[in-house]
């Protein structure tokens, strides 16, 4: 009986290993798969998109007020 005792702890112990390496390795599927969701990439192009658009707005204002300054200068020199 005492046989049956110590395969049953061992059988235990080592479904808990087992178990606990397996919740470990579900958390960690789980916490990195937010991250490569198609919802967090649908966003993430949707920022760059975003970004891209105040980059060129940004541009073209800085575009536009050089060439204010140098059309205005240069009615001053005329």
């Amino acid at each position: 009986m005492g046989e049956i005792n110590v395969t049953s702890s061992r059988y235990a112990k080592s479904h808990q290993a087992h178990d606990l390496s397996r919740k470990h390795h579900d958390v960690e599927r789980k916490s990195s798969s937010w991250w490569n969701s198609p919802e967090t990439k649908r966003k993430k192009r949707v920022a760059r998109y975003k970004l891209y658009a105040a980059e060129g707005r940004v541009k073209s204002s800085v575009k536009k007020g050089f060439r204010w300054v140098k059309k205005t200068f240069s009615r001053f020199v005329h």
